[in-house]
């Protein structure tokens, strides 16, 4: 089995692959630190399945998961995310993804799910399962953060995080002035009238 793992954080790489090497009997894997060299191995090598990071910003995060998809349909993609929050695995399944799961998650469940992927399956947490049931059913809480777009959500996660309007901008590539209609954006869908508001609900919600 061919496994590419992207992830920016070298430790996280290094640790799903001793995971995936004293669990999986036959096993090759390959690394990618960033975009570029996710794509440039996706372009140069075939992969039986490949685990993505959306640690991304969730906007870029998951273009990049669709530009993936785009490039290789036929291969499974095991996104994982730092986020506990389901909005985040079934916002990454519309986009493509043919498995979910969190960095809390044990180290078997996601020896499990690479090979029910490799298998041509899919891997779904329960909790994701009743989100997306209820999403189809209309019988969802309706959270505020559900009817974010994703840029606006990552606006949303970086004021919790307590950057700036400034910093924000030069970290999402976008001018001040843009970031600042997305913030009134979040505070009408939301209801919240502060940042300190939006803090608390993020943390509240456990979206950081």
């Amino acid at each position: 089995m061919r496994v590419l793992i992207a992830d920016d954080r070298l430790l996280i790489r290094e640790g799903l692959r001793l995971i995936l090497c004293e669990n999986i009997g036959s096993v090759q894997t390959g690394e990618a630190a960033g975009a570029r060299e996710l794509l440039a191995k996706l372009h140069d090598e075939v992969w039986d399945v490949i685990v993505f990071d959306i640690g991304f910003p969730v906007h870029a995060g998951f273009d990049l998961l669709r530009q993936v998809r785009a490039m290789r349909p036929a291969t499974p993609v095991l996104v994982l995310s730092t986020h506990a929050d389901e909005t985040y695995a079934v916002r990454a399944l519309r986009s493509g993804a043919t498995g979910c799961l969190t960095k809390e998650s044990a180290p078997h469940e996601l020896v499990t799910a690479i090979e029910k992927l490799a298998r041509g399956g899919r891997y779904v947490p329960p909790a994701v399962v009743d989100a997306l049931a209820a999403e189809i059913t209309g019988d969802s809480a309706g959270e505020p953060h559900h009817g974010l777009s994703d840029r606006e959500l990552d606006v949303l996660l970086l004021l919790a995080g307590g950057m700036t309007t400034t910093a924000i901008a030069a970290h999402l590539k976008l001018s001040p002035k843009t970031v600042s209609t997305y913030r009134r954006r979040i505070l009408a869908k939301t209801g919240f009238d502060s940042n300190a508001q939006l803090i608390r609900y993020a943390i509240e919600h456990r979206l950081v």
